[in-house]
């Protein structure tokens, strides 16, 4: 009798212990439930349901999942989808940061716009879902999460153009937003984020952060996200940032390979020629010597003297050969002599030694290309190439770029025209596809408006006038402004919204009988919002005015199959 009170008491205990071991596990799972339904938190979900359950988007609120200081998180497109793919559809996810959103456009300036533009009058019986995922700056640890979400979306492709934030976009080693440089623990990290009760400590113990108290949001992003500034080739920062690109891409690569998704990654591009180094710095050791021979450059360069100004420059260079604006400035005399391939050796390896690292090393060019050989449903598309071929004497500058590495409307329809490109070669939305030589009568159709045009410029202006550029703006010209002009200020300042501009601007060019800008319009609004089948009937109607039937006929059988599709959704 006592052995069996003996064993009941070891029986109780062993219950008691894995109650007291649970215990925790249960108040934490009962207070994150609790969270959820008191709604306290964010869903950190990529992608939501719109009211009518029959739509998905990008969720505008997932950005905060990345941010630390969630006065910077930024939000995308919110382009829908169908939660049920629909019969011949072909749908695209777009991946990455800045330039996938086409800042400074946005909308239609973007180059998934133009992709989208080029697509559906290529193949106008095809029904396209093209869904941009990017977000201003974010980086690798980003599209980890992104394709894991995309993936499980029925994608049929998946095109990526992104590398240059893997120091200063959330999370990077240089940022405000770095969580250490050790990836698994960011990984970590960010997986327990998703949990609401983790977001409320957070939440409470940044409120009491002095960081959260010094946000100024008058600074630009792009100063607003730099915690270490000097990060000098080949530093120990400088190899994190390349290691935590190369992990987190092949992880999204793997993903998608598992799932059998074809996928285009692009190399990227920056200005070379007419961006200076944002930040330079001597070796301190070798400061002294290499200056005299500046000093001796630029005293040469004053009396004309440019030949031994680039002797003088050079013997500065085999001093401390890590200084990005004496290789600027070699490279700007070399171009001016016309010797252009020393000219463009020296433009990159001012990019290279730029402190200040706003654009990627070619490293991240390097990984992307080994990479895309590696998994064999990725193919390359090779942007940076692209740009050089268009560029003046094949050195990408102010003819393709609008400041760092944002490129301007030339720029990004090139970076649309390349993907379509490779699209048509890997045999993708069709075996067979109709020519698609005609670029330049796209280039002159695509709807971008002459407000679009304007709005990027002033944008540009703006944000170069904080640091890191710190360039004034032009002065402003006394005359009357044009419309465009008006409301492109309004644009740039916050004080209209873009939609309204458009119906504004249609307004106008209606008045005006300018039947070419009012359907350039129209065509945006489509891009902006393809399930509005007024607009369709608008764009038809002004094609039959401008006698254009084949264009006409277009968009009403884009506007049939939109409508059968969605009595066909009904039914379902």
């Amino acid at each position: 009798m006592k052995k069996k009170e003996g064993q009941l008491s070891k029986s109780r205990m062993l219950v008691f212990k894995i109650l007291a071991i649970s215990l925790p596990f249960l108040l934490i799972f009962l207070l994150e439930v609790s969270l959820r339904l008191l709604q306290v938190g964010d869903n950190y979900s990529v992608f939501i349901e719109d009211k009518t359950g029959k739509f998905k988007y990008l969720n505008p609120a997932v950005s905060k999942k990345y941010f630390l200081n969630q006065a910077n998180a930024t939000t995308g497109f919110t382009e829908a989808f169908q939660k049920t793919k629909q019969k011949n559809t072909f749908r695209i996810f777009v991946m990455g940061a800045s330039t996938a959103v086409g800042f400074p456009y946005f909308h239609n300036g973007s180059f998934h716009r133009m992709l989208a533009y080029r697509l559906h009058r290529i193949f106008p019986d095809v029904h396209f879902e093209i869904i941009n995922t990017g977000l201003t700056a974010i980086n690798s640890y980003t599209l980890v999460d992104f394709a894991e979400a995309i993936a499980r979306e029925a994608p049929d492709a998946v095109l990526i153009y992104a590398g240059h934030n893997e120091y200063y976009g959330a999370l990077g080693v240089g940022s405000t937003s770095n969580l250490g440089n050790h990836p698994v623990m960011v990984s970590t990290m960010l997986k327990i984020r998703d949990l609401r009760l983790v977001q409320l400590i957070l939440k409470i113990v940044w409120s009491t952060s002095s960081d959260q108290n010094e946000t100024d949001v008058s600074e630009t992003l792009m100063e607003r996200m730099v915690n270490e500034q000097k990060i000098f080739l080949n530093s120990e920062a400088y190899q994190n940032g390349i290691n935590q690109f190369e992990l987190n891409l092949n992880k999204v690569l793997k993903h998608l390979h598992q799932q059998h998704i074809p996928v285009l990654i692009s190399t990227i591009a920056s200005n070379l020629k007419d961006q200076s180094p944002l930040l330079a710095d001597y070796q301190p050791t070798l400061a002294e010597q290499a200056k005299k021979h500046v000093a001796k450059a630029k005293s040469n360069l004053e009396v004309g003297d440019t030949a031994n100004a680039i002797l003088s420059y050079k013997e500065a260079l085999n001093i401390d050969s890590s200084h990005a604006e004496n290789h600027f400035d070699l490279a700007t005399l070399y171009y001016k002599k016309r010797a252009f391939a020393k000219a463009r050796k020296h433009f990159m390896l001012a990019k290279e030694n730029d402190l200040l690292r706003f654009r990627a090393p070619e490293k991240i060019n390097g990984i992307i290309n080994n990479l895309a050989n590696t998994w064999e449903n990725v193919h390359l598309v090779d942007v940076k190439k692209e740009f050089e071929n268009e560029a003046e004497n094949n050195i990408p500058g102010k003819d393709l770029f609008l400041e760092h590495l944002h490129p301007n409307q030339k720029g990004y329809y090139l970076i649309a025209e390349t993907f379509v490109i490779a699209l048509k070669n890997q045999n993708l939305i069709k075996k067979t596809w109709p020519s698609v030589s005609d670029s330049n009568l796209f280039w002159e159709q695509v709807p971008f408006t002459k407000v679009d045009s304007l709005y990027g410029l002033y944008k540009t202006w703006m944000l170069k006038e904080q640091w890191p550029f710190n360039e004034p703006m032009p002065a402003e010209e006394q005359r009357e402004k044009t419309f465009e002009e008006k409301v492109a200020g309004g644009l740039s300042v916050g004080t209209i919204e873009w939609g309204d501009a458009m119906n504004a601007m249609f307004e106008h060019y209606s008045k005006k009988k300018d039947l070419k800008e009012a359907m350039k319009i129209t065509e945006s609004l489509i891009l902006e919002f393809p399930y509005d089948l007024r607009l369709y009937d608008r764009v038809g109607k002004l094609c039959e005015k401008t006698n254009e039937p084949e264009r006409a006929f277009t968009y009403y059988k884009r506007a049939f199959a939109l409508e059968a599709n969605e009595k066909w959704s009904q039914k379902v």
